[in-house]
């Protein structure tokens, strides 16, 4: 979700006839196949079971009590929505749509859908099965609210104009948005990551020609000279006006608005020497560091909007960096966040919880996160070779592999 996770699209498509309620006998079908992992929490007994035959979704899914939306790539030109019955193998697929989607996500109650495809200008796609239609062109970003229903933000670029502005809309069920509220230009080159009651959360890549420094790393005694990229990070007002912003690359945003963040800080000292200002650079508001002390590219630390640092910090491995596998993803309620990274053909899940120092790690036979279930209780990943959608119990440090067939999963609603 983010890749946080992303029942009122269950109610809209039950209305259209695709999405059903389990039957009471569900649940006493065909056992789930599930494979042990190493706990999460480090102290989970090992556990596993048979399959019988082809088990439904009820099966593999104890305790799941509606049929879940499925939103997937089946090739390069596509993007599609499902409706997975609790009863079936395999989902059923509601409506197709567009090019093939970068990024995909069901609004807080799970009526809508937005996507945003890449061929040729930046579409967002906003609606529900069976209709899902362009809204607005040339994005830079989109979420939606985290907590009211149908509400969306995105930075787009103003009819007639070149410039981008940062929009709030409703999404309609049957395509589209209506109530769009503009609140302003932003600078060029700028991206919304997320936004809810705190406000909105952007990231932004300074000017090509001022981007790439040389700076030397602090931690290497020979004094290495590397090529730092200055990324910027910028929380606004709920009303768009400027709060802080900080020299560093944002990975995720959280829906109570803590960012984690790679900080650029000895990027944006050398811009800062070199005769540039802040207002160049394309700082909004107050310029901030990233905690009290300096920290190297390799390090991502967690903020709030309100500047407040956290106790979480991720330090990233030489190989996870030069792999460009690291992702990081906010359980549902904000009080977790995971680093995902891949390592010797695994999958590494290291969890911090951002109100204590307590951190675990896991590894998970999967290429690929998705997010979270709903109720935070799962991780859910994809396996690339085989397609399976496998979902990690956090607390039993166990795995449901559920097989799917029809593509590259975005959002997977359970």
């Amino acid at each position: 979700m983010p890749l946080a996770a992303l029942g009122a699209v269950i109610a809209v498509l039950t209305a259209v006839g695709i999405f059903e309620t389990a039957p009471p006998e569900a649940a006493e079908q065909a056992a789930p196949t599930v494979d042990t992992v190493p706990s999460l929490a480090g102290d989970a007994p090992a556990t596993a079971t048979t399959v019988v035959d082809e088990p439904s979704l009820a099966a593999l899914i104890p305790g799941l009590d509606h049929s879940p939306a499925v939103i997937y790539r089946p090739d390069d030109d596509r993007t599609a929505m499902a409706s997975w019955y609790l009863r079936a193998g395999q989902p059923r697929t509601s409506v197709t749509w567009g090019a093939s989607s970068t990024t995909a996500a069901l609004d807080a109650s799970n009526r809508l859908v937005m996507a945003i495809t890449n061929e040729g200008a930046s579409t967002l796609w906003v609606g529900s099965a069976p209709l899902v239609v362009p809204a607005f062109i040339d994005i830079r970003g989109a979420a939606w609210h985290p907590t009211e229903d149908a509400r969306i933000a995105f930075v787009g670029r103003a009819p007639g104009s070149k410039a981008h502005h940062l929009y709030t809309a409703v999404g309609r069920p049957t395509g589209g948005i209506t109530n769009l509220v503009d609140l302003g230009a932003v600078p060029d080159r700028t991206e919304l990551l997320g936004w809810g009651e705190w406000g909105f959360a952007l990231s932004r890549l300074v000017e090509p020609s001022l981007r790439l420094w040389d700076v030397s790393d602090p931690a290497n005694p020979d004094g290495f000279v590397t090529r730092e990229l200055l990324h910027i990070a910028i929380f606004l007002h709920a009303d768009g006006r400027p709060r802080i912003s900080m020299p560093a690359l944002p990975r995720s945003v959280g829906p109570n608005g803590e960012m984690v963040v790679q900080p650029r800080i000895a990027a944006y000292r050398a811009a800062i020497a070199a005769g540039h200002t802040n207002e160049e650079l394309g700082f909004l508001g107050e310029v901030t560091l990233v905690g009290e002390r300096e920290l190297g590219v390799t390090t991502a630390a967690v903020v709030g909007p309100d500047q407040s640092p956290t106790n979480a910090l991720f330090f990233i491995d030489e190989e996870a960096m030069a792999s460009g596998s690291v992702e990081f993803m906010f359980s549902p309620d904000g009080a977790t966040v995971v680093m995902l990274a891949q390592r010797d053909g695994r999958m590494v899940v290291t969890a911090s919880r951002l109100d204590s120092n307590s951190t675990r790690q896991s590894f998970v036979p999967a290429d690929r996160a998705i997010g979270f279930s709903n109720d935070g209780v799962y991780l859910i990943t994809q396996n690339e070779e085989t397609g399976d959608i496998l979902l990690v119990n956090w607390d039993r440090g166990s795995s449901v592999r559920i097989p799917f067939t029809l593509g590259r999963v975005l959002i997977f609603d359970v």
